[in-house]
């Protein structure tokens, strides 16, 4: 315990990732789409190189591009997010992943957010700062995946902000029982106004994940919310009609 309470993001990493693990008990007839939103959530720990030391520094076991305290981070918000986005339609989701169509998606979409980061960041790197340009990014994939699936808006609102929730809820926490990590965030890098404390930023990158991550992986995972029926099928069941697809 000693050894962790010097490792702050460490610690903080694995309890999530304890948390993640309970998400699969909850959801036990989710589990592969928890598992593969955890697992699609590995690559983008890899850009953690661009945030460290611009956003924040803190610090970690070893870090060579990555770092075991972001794949951790990385990996269990991914499970989390997805598990409290899935969470009001536990009855209602039907998925049948197919893995070569899926792996298409992801490669395809991950591949032009990659592209467009390099752009932006090389051609005007005084403008478009790490994490403004990463919520942007993520805003704007979250845009095109609405268009596409309009039929999972509210999916992706109500677990946005529930993930908002629980993000602040984890911050709170962490400040009570260890405040010294909070001078891991470079104070120039930080927007001008913070809550209680604690970064913007961090906040708005969770309302921002909360919604786009649980929807991107539905997208490319060809998740399906089955319509819940009112008369023949009662409360607890859900009728065999999909919510229209517009794609």
């Amino acid at each position: 315990m000693q050894y962790l309470a010097s490792y702050h993001y460490l610690a903080a990493g694995l309890t999530l990732s304890v948390l993640a693990a309970f998400t699969f008990v909850v959801l036990r007839r989710q589990w592969p789409i928890l598992l593969l939103s955890g697992l699609l959530a590995v690559p983008p720990a890899f850009f953690s190189c661009e945030f460290i030391p611009a956003y924040w520094n803190p610090r970690v076991l070893f870090h060579y591009i990555t770092s075991l305290e972001d794949i951790l981070f990385s990996v269990s918000v991914g499970v989390i997010s997805m598990f409290i986005a899935l969470l009001p339609y536990a009855n209602q989701v039907k998925c049948q992943i197919d893995y070569r169509p899926m792996a298409k998606r992801f490669v395809l979409t991950f591949s032009l957010l990659i592209s467009l980061w390099v752009v932006f960041r090389t051609a005007l790197p005084e403008i478009f700062f790490v994490m403004p340009l990463a919520l942007a990014l993520i805003v704007a994939l979250g845009i095109v995946l609405t268009i596409a699936r309009r039929d999972l808006l509210m999916f992706a609102v109500r677990g946005g902000f529930s993930f908002t929730a629980f993000y602040l809820c984890i911050l709170l926490v962490i400040k009570i029982l260890q405040p010294t990590f909070f001078n891991s965030w470079n104070p120039a890098a930080q927007f001008p106004i913070s809550a209680y404390g604690i970064p913007t930023y961090e906040l708005l990158w969770a309302l921002v994940y909360g919604c786009v991550w649980p929807l991107y992986i539905a997208f490319v995972c060809d998740l399906q919310i089955m319509q819940e029926s009112k008369t023949v099928y009662g409360p607890e069941q859900a009728s065999p009609h999909t919510f229209p697809n517009s794609r």
